[in-house]
């Protein structure tokens, strides 16, 4: 590893003192890499200095030592080398190490995030872009496991959800997909509806969803929709999101149009599913598509309409015709319509640290 200075190196002529240096940065190097693995939290750190790590003939380090706070932290290490006639020979290195911090959290820091550049740019907009794993509920019976009902109404379908049935329940299960087509209709979605379909789910060009609030759907297969999804909820960067965590393929076409100018419709590709990401026809979008694992293709005719914002892991195939790709994003990712998709968040935003780096090293007494 060797932090120290060169010259601390050449002034040193025993070969003993030398190899107890080089052990006592090692021990600096593992107790930097069981920091960072605690996420730079003392408390779970824990004590290390009654512990002694062997490395070769007769020489290791021990009494490991972290301390610090707001971004800055010591460490001390006591490197060692036993002679054949037992004789020890030890050296004690203290580090003190800078840390940045970077704000996590935010899914749509742009319109566009290709994750096969350099997220460690800091240029880039995605520096510090955390990838998260998304997992659609055990929808294989009811109650789900893991899930608290608490006081909340619940509506079970074993079969697949029909133009008959009604969003009035807090908490929906569709044992199949929630299919609906047919003559002209729309439904309502409360405030605050949980949604859990274990098939597909499809929505055909005569069928409206009125979400009157925030939504949270989980779809175990397939998205298609042909038709309307309308948020008249309230217009506000702080007003509940319609999420759809989605584990098979998302496709809108048509003339489907989904979201509002105003964006509230976001669509979460699980990292463990499958199926891509297509937007086609005279289709309209207004939100966000986060699909860091899925192939992304862009395709329709000069009358389709998109704004948001798309997380891909390589540039999306804009297969459409010019002047209805990429640049329409771009130029659509302004004002209050960027402030409102760079407000979503997958939970509260956290902070995390970045880049480390040396701020002193110096040797010190040995205990």
């Amino acid at each position: 590893m060797q932090l120290g200075p060169i010259g601390m190196r050449t002034a040193t002529v025993n070969r003993a003192r030398v190899q107890a240096l080089d052990h006592a940065e090692s021990g600096v190097a593992f107790a930097l890499a069981r920091f960072q693995e605690v996420g730079f939290d003392l408390d779970r750190f824990g004590s290390l200095d009654a512990e002694e790590w062997l490395l070769s003939d007769g020489g290791g380090f021990r009494e490991v030592e972290v301390d610090g706070t707001n971004g800055e932290y010591r460490v001390r290490v006591t490197g060692f080398q036993r002679g054949a006639n037992g004789r020890e020979t030890t050296r004690r290195v203290e580090v003190v190490l800078g840390t940045s911090t970077v704000t996590a959290g935010g899914l749509f820091p742009t319109y566009l995030v290709d994750l096969s550049k350099d997220p460690y740019d800091r240029n880039h907009p995605a520096y510090g872009y955390e990838r998260i794993d998304f997992s659609v509920p055990d929808m294989s019976r009811w109650p789900i496991p893991g899930v608290d009902v608490g006081s909340r109404t619940v509506k079970v379908i074993s079969g697949n959800f029909s133009g008959s049935d009604r969003f009035d329940a807090d908490i929906i299960y569709i044992g199949k997909g929630l299919n609906l087509n047919g003559p002209r209709l729309t439904l309502t979605v409360p405030d605050g509806t949980t949604i859990y379909v274990n098939g597909d789910f499809k929505i055909g060009n005569n069928i409206t969803l009125d979400f009157l609030g925030g939504a949270t759907i989980y779809v175990g297969g397939n998205v298609d929709i042909d038709g309307t999804i309308r948020n008249s909820g309230p217009q506000a960067l702080d007003a509940p999101w319609v999420v759809f965590y989605v584990n098979g393929e998302l496709t809108m076409g048509g003339n489907s149009h989904v979201g509002s100018p105003y964006p509230s419709t976001v669509f979460l590709m699980t990292s463990s599913g499958s199926g891509r990401v297509h937007l086609h026809g005279q289709q309209t979008f207004y939100g966000g598509i986060y699909a860091p694992t899925r192939e992304v293709k862009v395709s329709g005719t000069p009358s389709q309409t998109l704004g948001g914002a798309i997380v891909s892991p390589t540039e999306p195939d804009f297969a459409g015709p010019p002047g209805h790709g990429e640049s329409v994003l771009r130029n659509a990712f302004v004002g209050e319509f960027a402030d409102r998709l760079r407000s979503f968040h997958l939970k509260d935003p956290t902070s995390r640290i970045g880049d480390v780096f040396v701020l002193r090293w110096q040797e010190v007494p040995a205990n």
